[in-house]
């Protein structure tokens, strides 16, 4: 069960107060529902975004058009932003946070809802796919014909 705690902010700034989860996993349920109400609907404008403030600044302007109502009403429904990052990269696996926690890498095989997508790249085999190459045994590369001094 989720419980709050202490690390609240007036409620001039809107801020949503922290919540501590005691689930394994670490994923508050309700960070996780919000994660996935905003990956249906901005989606394909958060994959877009490679640092955490972008997608943080994304999550805040768009959360009118994608949350439901009673959430924007009630604060105690609304979480943290890190939350929802939380939610994304570990129960939703849509994303790496990664360099100090600011460059996001997103997971190209899940979609929006978080479900495994096949690699839709034809023959996904690299083997198959390799052309000789400069370093490679078969690879012309940067190699000339000598001429031979008659």
């Amino acid at each position: 069960m989720a419980t709050h705690s202490g690390n609240t902010k007036s409620a001039d700034n809107h801020v949503p107060p922290e919540v501590t989860v005691d689930s394994e996993s670490g994923v508050d349920p309700q960070a996780l529902k919000l994660a996935q109400a905003f990956m249906e609907k901005v989606g394909g404008l958060a994959r877009l975004t490679r640092r955490r403030g972008d997608l943080s600044h994304l999550y805040i302007c768009t959360m009118a058009s994608w949350a439901d109502p009673k959430v924007m009403e009630d604060v105690s429904q609304q979480r943290h932003f890190k939350q929802v990052l939380f939610a994304l990269a570990h129960g939703m696996r849509l994303v790496r946070v990664v360099g100090d926690g600011r460059t996001l890498l997103w997971n190209r095989y899940r979609d929006n809802s978080g479900n495994e997508v096949e690699d839709r790249r034809p023959n996904s085999n690299r083997s198959e796919r390799r052309r000789p190459g400069r370093y490679q045994k078969g690879g012309d590369g940067d190699r000339r014909e000598r001429r031979s001094s008659e």
